[in-house]
């Protein structure tokens, strides 16, 4: 590596790409029906996670903030502030990040919302690693027999 290059790290903590259920119950939020919902992370780390809607973007509206809400991340339950960093229409975006070639029939309509969490105590901070770590050991070890 040239010495005039630098590596730059943008997040403060490891995050692993994860199809991990969570739920949530909320005040503020995305949009659907009821407060309390289900879904898959896409990635998942310490400060903050990304989950999948299953809503066309132009359906989900996002406030700024998910104050108060309650998420279970396995079986472990985490009260927490997050705020919505980025939102944008997966449809067509493949597992690996890449772009996918339009489909007949079309695609289920995927929406991909970004959070970092704002206010979250170090035990339940400490249970999320703990799980990123559990889903790692998972991947290196392989399914038991």
């Amino acid at each position: 590596m040239p010495t005039d290059c630098h590596v730059v790290q943008r997040r403060a903590h490891l995050r692993l790409d994860a199809d991990c259920p969570v739920e949530s119950r909320r005040r503020g939020g995305v949009t659907g029906a009821g407060n309390h919902r289900r879904r898959n992370t896409r990635n998942i780390s310490a400060g903050g996670l990304q989950f999948v809607v299953q809503r066309k973007i132009t359906e989900t509206v996002v406030v700024e903030t998910l104050s108060n809400s309650g998420w279970r991340v396995g079986r472990d339950a985490v009260l927490l502030e997050a705020d919505v960093v980025r939102v944008f229409d997966a449809t067509d975006i493949g597992p690996d990040g890449r772009p996918m070639p339009p489909a007949t029939p079309p695609r289920p309509p995927r929406t991909l919302v970004a959070v970092r969490f704002v206010t979250i105590s170090d035990d339940a901070q400490d249970l999320i690693v703990r799980r990123i770590f559990s889903l790692q050991r998972l991947r290196r070890e392989g399914p038991r027999r």
